[in-house]
């Protein structure tokens, strides 16, 4: 074990864990202070925005920020590829500004796609921007850490005239008309604790001035009881923000390479490996055991993981001990696999995010951009 994983793992049993040895309550301590002198330095940033000394830069058209309370995946990517699907049946010409974490670019300003090809890879950028430009062809996507440029550029250069921001609630700087909040069924709020004696980035306090709240990891229409707890608990701080229940179905499985389609029939009672890099893989098992297919075994990475062709030759030969038929991953993992190393075939099983209302999530749309349409002309 590698000493980066030996000290994640610690400080995962400090903050998590009941360890009670002396290193460990030291440990938690230090955490909890440097927590609160988080939260306090976040309280500090944003009072200047809030009692109005300091402006927030405003961009020329709509902007539509979907974003999490926490660190790591609550379904963003699959949401703002819902989000951007909505603003094109509605006639508009949407652009995507994402930060492009783990790429090489290190928030430096880049154009993975203009809408008709693809110019950056994962290495460079991160898997999601590159994943959002492969889904979404037409739609302009953008990395850098200052999202008002880049804003600024898909208006000038590529005719957009709304603005989504990938993981934009603490994109503090700019003005935003509708902020689409993320929060994960399971885990609302995970510890309530922000970093790094928890995994929030914000006190769930913000939620008040969230424009909307979607509830994330639902497998496949779960009952609306199971949803409930989540519900209890951000309704205690956010009474009155509109509540939507989301979940995930398969469109299509394709095989890496040359893109041959299969259907849920052509994986029942298959024998298939997992492979993936993403926050939660649990529940990409999960779509896996709801295909039908048989798992015989799996290697997970870490989130956003830059996959070595030592990592795929491993995972082949580990598969094919395992008497696996197929090598089964997500979306997001295959923009950084070369099939060319494989030994056997991969199949990326497509997702996409519905919501229970989407009537009602697009009425919420439309209002907000109407609204903000007429404070910039």
């Amino acid at each position: 074990m590698s000493m980066s994983s030996q000290t994640e793992r610690w400080l995962l049993e400090t903050v998590y864990g009941n360890r009670q040895d002396i290193c460990s309550q030291l440990g938690r301590a230090l955490l909890m202070l440097l927590s609160y002198v988080y939260r306090a330095a976040i309280f500090l940033y944003l009072l200047p925005f809030r009692i109005g000394v300091r402006k927030k830069k405003r961009l020329p058209c709509p902007v539509i920020s979907v974003g999490n309370l926490t660190v790591g995946g609550t379904g963003k990517t699959p949401a703002v590829r819902l989000v951007c699907d909505e603003l094109i049946r509605m006639g508009y010409n949407p652009a995507v500004l994402s930060y492009g974490y783990g790429g090489r670019l290190g928030g430096r300003f880049g154009v993975v796609s203009d809408g008709k090809q693809i110019f950056l890879s994962a290495l460079e950028v991160g898997d999601e921007p590159v994943m959002l430009a492969k889904q979404m062809p037409g739609v302009a996507v953008l990395v850098g850490k200052d999202r008002c440029m880049t804003g600024t550029v898909a208006i000038r250069d590529y005719g957009a005239d709304i603005i989504v921001l990938d993981d934009g609630l603490q994109v503090w700087k700019l003005d935003r008309d509708l902020d689409i909040v993320l929060v994960d069924v399971d885990s609302p709020f995970d510890n309530g604790r922000c970093l790094p004696a928890g995994r929030l980035r914000q006190p769930p306090s913000v939620l008040k001035e969230a424009g909307c709240i979607v509830i994330t990891g639902g497998l496949f229409q779960r009952r609306e009881q199971d949803y409930q707890p989540a519900v209890t608990k951000i309704r205690r701080v956010a009474s009155d923000a509109p509540l939507f229940f989301s979940g995930y179905q398969t469109t299509v499985i394709t095989t890496l390479g040359d893109g041959t389609v299969l259907s849920e029939q052509d994986l029942r009672d298959k024998r298939v490996f997992v492979v993936s890099s993403i926050a939660r893989p649990e529940r990409f098992e999960h779509t896996v055991e709801r295909i039908g297919a048989i798992i015989v075994g799996k290697r997970f990475f870490r989130d956003h993981h830059l996959y070595e062709p030592s990592d795929i030759q491993k995972a082949c030969a580990e598969a094919t001990e395992a008497g696996a038929q197929y090598i089964v991953t997500t979306e997001k993992d295959q923009v950084k696999i070369n099939p060319e190393i494989a030994t056997m075939p991969i199949l990326v099983i497509c997702v996409r995010m519905f919501l229970g209302d989407e009537t009602a999530f697009r009425g919420i749309l439309e209002e907000k951009v109407r609204a903000a349409s007429l404070k910039t002309t």
